[in-house]
């Protein structure tokens, strides 16, 4: 039979007592939303096109290289930090740019053009937020 347990502490250290962290310290710094999807893939609202995801609703496709990723716990406000980068293929290494669009509590949209300003669907498009859950 397996019980759930509770372990409370607020300090992590290694076995010889060096290295301490406070676990505040390692929460802050973890990631509380990311994603890594195929543009290309994506249609409608829903998790297709998606291979790996946390803490996400779901993705939904705007457009042609516009993108909302839908949080499934809310950020506490708008003022988080977002990553995204985004792959095609190796021949079109450094051609493609991504942006942030709209940051709120529940989404994120993101996108990716060309160097020359066109939207385009991303082959790998990798999406990472760190901030403060609501």
């Amino acid at each position: 039979r397996i019980m759930a347990s509770i372990l409370r502490v607020n300090t992590i250290t290694d076995a010889s007592s060096n290295n301490s962290t406070a676990v505040s310290v390692i929460n802050q710094g973890t990631a509380k939303v990311w994603v890594q999807f195929a543009g290309s893939s994506l249609s409608g609202t829903g998790t297709t096109g998606v291979d790996d995801s946390f803490n996400l609703t779901s993705m939904t496709d705007d457009d042609t290289g516009r993108y909302t990723v839908n949080i499934n716990s809310d950020m506490n406000n708008n003022d988080y930090a977002v990553h995204s980068t985004i792959g095609q293929s190796a021949s079109a290494i450094g051609d493609y740019i991504t942006n942030i669009a709209s940051l709120a509590t529940g989404t994120v949209q993101v996108g990716s053009s060309t160097r020359g300003g066109s939207y385009a669907d991303s082959a790998v498009h990798s999406v990472t937020i760190h901030g403060d859950l609501a």
